[in-house]
């Protein structure tokens, strides 16, 4: 299950997927693997990238295909802080650290930025909020 939504520049998109990876940090950022399902919404990501590959005239590096649907996303994080809401499906409020792999979650994503460099480029995608169904 999943919806998408554009308004403006900003790309939004609710999806149900699982935890690939616990919570890590790479270059004093934060990051979590999602594994996507096979469906309508891996097509429409897929399609997204291909309208910002063929309007920016560039390659993205990091795009979703057949065989890997498994995505890195960043978590917001300030403050020393993860900066997402994470929920259970009752509305009770979680902590990060209950988020462990291998759970199925409703993961509210927000794609950031999309960066171009020389002829390469690629779509920053970040996490809003986390039901843990």
């Amino acid at each position: 299950m999943y919806q998408i939504r554009r308004k403006d520049d900003d790309f939004h998109a609710e999806v149900t997927c699982s935890l690939h990876s616990d919570i890590y940090c790479e270059n004093n950022k934060f990051y979590i693997d999602l594994l996507f399902e096979k469906n309508k919404f891996v097509t429409e990501i897929r399609s997204l990238e291909n309208e910002i590959e063929n309007k920016l005239n560039c390659s993205l590096n990091n795009k979703l295909n057949e065989n890997d649907l498994l995505r890195r996303v960043k978590i917001p994080y300030k403050y020393n802080r993860v900066g997402i809401h994470v929920f259970d499906r009752h509305g009770s409020k979680l902590t990060s650290h209950q988020l462990v792999t291998h759970t199925q979650c409703r993961i509210h994503l927000l794609a950031s930025y999309v960066y171009v460099h020389k002829s390469t480029g690629g779509i920053v995608w970040s996490i809003q909020k986390v039901v843990v169904l």
